[in-house]
């Protein structure tokens, strides 16, 4: 007869089953502890993964010093700016010495006085240095003659009045504009005879001219007193004398305007009048002819005739410089062999 197995008891199995089962997780918990330690010893540490931004903060740093060099250079540079500046403020506040003489206005001088250009004697004050009418000179001492003048005298060139028609070599005048009453004897011409521009002290010393015949000064009136015009003169006759010895000279008259002109308040006949007595002056301190021009081109008003001025009232035509040149032939100057 068979004899039964006797069934386990689950009552008393169960706490075993526990202290195994706690015996385990704590074996996989001790495992994976020990796996993670191990992995994070192979990792690089904190310290070493920044060991390269020193190397760029210590570029950045240096740039910053180097961009603050500049502003520790500042307290330097700012002292030697400040002198530099004050010499250039210091001259602008002196110069108002050269305004009186330019703005001093013109006065009539004794010798005119009220008189009108024809009504004044001009022979009797001038005898010995006005030329005179004469016996009609040859073509050849217009020929001879080397005209330095203002826009008033280009006009010989300009309708080819001369020998030579307009390519004359008898004309000085510089091609960049008119002629101003100063410093005459350095302005710049053009001297045709060499096709360049020079001074008129070296046109004088290249040419030697038989007789010049200076015609300025309209370009000076309107502000030039009695003693600034005559020392600007004065250096035009002196270089001559200085440069080119052998040179005669005529002072000519400066041309009167019209009666339409415009600028009457710097330019007008009264000026004109008196600065014509200034170089008639100037010829005689010199011992030189005076050409008194001007005589031929009034009209009875004491205008230049209307007839023979161009439309600004100032500048004359071809009509004029025919009554100019025939009034140089018939009024020469005795040049001596």
């Amino acid at each position: 007869m068979k004899k039964n197995k006797k069934k386990p008891n689950l009552e008393s199995i169960a706490p075993i089953i526990i202290v195994v089962a706690f015996l385990t997780t704590c074996l996989l918990i001790y495992g994976l502890a020990t796996s993670v330690s191990k992995s994070n010893r192979d990792l690089p540490s904190s310290d070493t993964a920044e060991s390269d931004i020193p190397a760029i903060r210590t570029d950045a740093a240096q740039t910053d010093k180097n961009t603050q060099i500049p502003e520790t250079d500042q307290p330097e540079t700012q002292p030697q700016t400040v002198p530099q500046t004050e010499p250039v403020t210091e001259p602008e506040t002196e110069p108002p010495t050269t305004v009186p003489p330019v703005t001093e206005p013109v006065k009539p001088g004794p010798d005119l006085g009220e008189l009108t250009y024809t009504q004044y004697n001009w022979y009797e004050a001038f005898n010995g240095t006005i030329l005179r009418e004469q016996e009609r000179a040859p073509q050849e001492y217009l020929d001879s003659i080397t005209f330095l003048g203002d826009s008033l005298t280009y006009g010989l060139k300009i309708y080819g009045m001369l020998s030579g028609g307009k390519n004359t070599t008898q004309v000085w005048f510089p091609s960049s504009g008119t002629i101003c009453l100063n410093e005459v004897p350095d302005v710049v011409i053009y001297y045709p005879e060499d096709d360049e521009d020079i001074t008129v002290r070296e046109a004088l010393r290249r040419k030697q001219p038989q007789l010049l015949c200076i015609s300025l000064g309209v370009n000076g009136i309107s502000w030039l007193t009695e003693q600034t015009f005559k020392e600007q003169y004065r250096k035009i006759i002196d270089t001559v004398r200085e440069v080119s010895p052998g040179t005669a000279m005529v002072l000519q008259s400066i041309y009167p305007v019209g009666i339409n002109y415009k600028s009457v308040r710097d330019i007008n006949n009264k000026k004109i009048s008196q600065a014509n007595v200034w170089i008639a002056q100037l010829a005689q301190e010199y011992g030189l002819s005076y050409l008194n021009t001007a005589e031929a081109l009034l009209g009875g008003n004491g205008f230049i005739k209307e007839e023979i001025v161009g439309s600004d009232s100032l500048h004359i035509g071809p009509g004029g410089y025919d009554i100019v040149l025939n009034y140089i032939l018939t009024h020469p100057l005795n040049i001596e062999p």
